[in-house]
């Protein structure tokens, strides 16, 4: 899932962001009834310098609090 929002400045923006991108994504995989091993966190400045990070999991996840988590230890 990608997603273009206003630019953010502080850390808790980001994980506030991350929260609540992670309640729509879990609300897509219960749709398709699927769920995923691997999170990946990418980031893009203002500049349109991209940072991207992942995480790879020994098992699947697709509630929106374990999205969240994982990409907040990511961010960190």
């Amino acid at each position: 899932m990608s997603s273009t929002f206003r630019p953010l400045s502080t850390l808790e923006q980001f994980k506030e962001k991350i929260t609540e991108l992670s309640e729509e994504l879990a609300e897509r995989i219960d749709k398709r009834k699927v769920a995923g091993t691997t999170v990946t966190l990418e980031l893009k400045s203002t500049k349109f310098d991209v940072v991207q990070k992942s995480m790879s999991l020994k098992s699947h996840i697709w509630l929106a609090e374990d999205l969240a988590r994982y990409c907040h230890q990511l961010l960190d």
